[in-house]
Parts: C-alpha cells; sequence; structure tokens
C-alpha cells in the first residue's frame, strides 16, 4: 500500500488539501486506499478532514530556516520521513504539493522496485539552475562542498524549456521507495548552508535563489545519497504544471497528475477544461494561490 504525504501551511489551503484528497480517492486507482498523511506547523492544527485514511502530524521548521521559502516543506517531509521510519521501519511514501490534482490513475509511478529507490522530475524551467555549457557558480558550489561531492559530467534536461542544465529537480512531486533520510540530509544541510557567504550573498539579493533554495539543497542530497541506478526520472504525465495547458495548447488527456499553483487566480469559470472541473469538490475560486512567507 502506497503512503502519500503534503504540507498543509495555513488555513487557506484547506480546499486545496480536501480537493486533493477527494482526488484521490476519486481518481486516483491503485492510490485511491493509500494512506494520507497531512504535515502540518505545531502553530495551526487544521480541521477534521471526514477521511478515515487521513492522519494529522505536526511538524517544525529550525528557527534559523523559518524565513527561507519552502524550508518548511522540507521539514515537514523530514518529519513524514521519520515517523514511517519509527513506526513502520520503512521511509517509503510519495510526498507532493498541496496545490496537485489526480486526474486518472498514475501508472506512471509504478517505477521499478527495489531497482530504483527514488523517482522525481527535473524542474520545468532553469531559474537558478546552471546551464550545460557553465560551471557551477559558488551558490551550487557550496551546495556540493557541503555533501562532499563532485559533480560527474550529469546532465538533466528541464521539463518545459527543454533546456540542458547541471541536475536540479522539482520538490514538488518526489516518490521514494526507501528514503534514506535525504529529506533529513537536506534540511540539515540548509541548516548548516544558510550561514554560508556565497548562499547568504544570494538569499539576501536575489529572490529567485531565496526561493528555490530548498530545491537546489535537495537536488544534491538525492544525488549524493542514491547512485545513479536507483534514480529515475518521472515521466510527462506526471506533475504538470497547469497553466501550460492555456499557454501552450497542450492536451490533457494523457496527464495523470498535475499542479495548478496560480491557475486558479484569473482564470475565467467558463475556460476551466471540464476534465478539471469535474475533479473539483469545491468552486475553483476556493483554490487560489496565497504567500504564506513574510
Amino acid at each position: 500500500m502506497f503512503t502519500i504525504g503534503f504540507m498543509l501551511n495555513h488555513p487557506h489551503f484547506i480546499p486545496h488539501a480536501q480537493t486533493l484528497i477527494h482526488s484521490i480517492r476519486t481518481n486516483g486507482g491503485f492510490l485511491s486506499t493509500a494512506s494520507i498523511f497531512i504535515l502540518h506547523p505545531q502553530t495551526f492544527t487544521p480541521p477534521y478532514f471526514s477521511d478515515a485514511n487521513t492522519t494529522l502530524l505536526p511538524f517544525e521548521t529550525p528557527s534559523q530556516l523559518q524565513s527561507i521559502p519552502f524550508a518548511d516543506k522540507l521539514s515537514a517531509a523530514q518529519t513524514l520521513e521519520q515517523h514511517l521510519d519509527r513506526t513502520t521501519h520503512q521511509s517509503a511514501f510519495l510526498w507532493l504539493d498541496v496545490d496537485s490534482l489526480i486526474l486518472q490513475p498514475p501508472q506512471a509511478l509504478l517505477i521499478p522496485y527495489p531497482q530504483t529507490l527514488i523517482a522525481y522530475k527535473t524542474v520545468d524551467k532553469c531559474n537558478i539552475g546552471i546551464l550545460s555549457t557553465q560551471k557551477l557558480d559558488p551558490f551550487w558550489r557550496a551546495i556540493t562542498d557541503h555533501f562532499d561531492y563532485q559533480p560527474p559530467v550529469l546532465l538533466h534536461y528541464t521539463t518545459v524549456s527543454h533546456q540542458k542544465i547541471h541536475p536540479y529537480i522539482n520538490a514538488g512531486l518526489i516518490l521514494t521507495r526507501d528514503s534514506k533520510m535525504v529529506f533529513t540530509k537536506a534540511v540539515q544541510a540548509m541548516c548548516a548552508l544558510q550561514t554560508h557567504p556565497d548562499i547568504q550573498a544570494q538569499l539576501t539579493t536575489s529572490p529567485l535563489h531565496n526561493i528555490f533554495f530548498h530545491q537546489a539543497v535537495l537536488t544534491i542530497a538525492i544525488i549524493k545519497t542514491f547512485p545513479a541506478q536507483q534514480r529515475a526520472h518521472m515521466a510527462d504525465e506526471l506533475n504538470y504544471p497547469l497553466h501550460f495547458h492555456h499557454e501552450l495548447g497542450q492536451d490533457l488527456s494523457q496527464i495523470q497528475t498535475l499542479r495548478y499553483d496560480t491557475y486558479f487566480d484569473n482564470i475565467p469559470p467558463q475556460d476551466i477544461p471540464q476534465q478539471i472541473h469535474n475533479s473539483l469538490p469545491v468552486e475553483p475560486q476556493a483554490l487560489t494561490s496565497y504567500w504564506p512567507y513574510t
């Protein structure tokens, strides 16, 4: 049986959580009976969810990381992997964002096991990533040095812009059959690195580096922890960014899971695909985005 976890860090995202749970139970196929853990900050207890196989699990973000966006997401995943390791002796779970939606049974998640222990997607666009033609900058070099990792000739392609870059993983959907405490390693690394001069220089001057610091650290934690033969890239049908449906005119018929991010902020109801509308247990305007970080 699968275990699923996601973070609910603000009351604004309660309808998003309800929608995700509904889509898992209704459209998830083999995932429909999964145990679901909702990770929430100790300072905020969500309301009761009327789902028999859903558990609320509190987490705490280290004080030195509380001002860094999405550090709480890795702290939540760390709490879940430690909980599962302690209670089941197997830290195997699917970690995804609260603004995810299951459209049809995600067969692409059925990765070979035990050969593959972790699966993920590369980022959509380069953002703070480094193009393959360039050397790692001081920001990325500080992270690889922390993990004592010397990058081999290993390159990824961004999933949307199709740029060839040094490894850079999207933290919005991670499947692990044995996490090897990789989220714990990432949080510990963030705590150690956030005072590094080359990291600080970017965190204090570059909003993008501040937002995606967690993904950069998680990327190197994963690549350092798991040999290449234990890693796999997820299919394009998973974690599809919904706003590209209109921007690029892409068909949704083959999409198994997606994330909607800011999609419902300004979209007219009549422009929402019927397939999406049919998967929503709440009104679309309840699923707008929100920035909980100060």
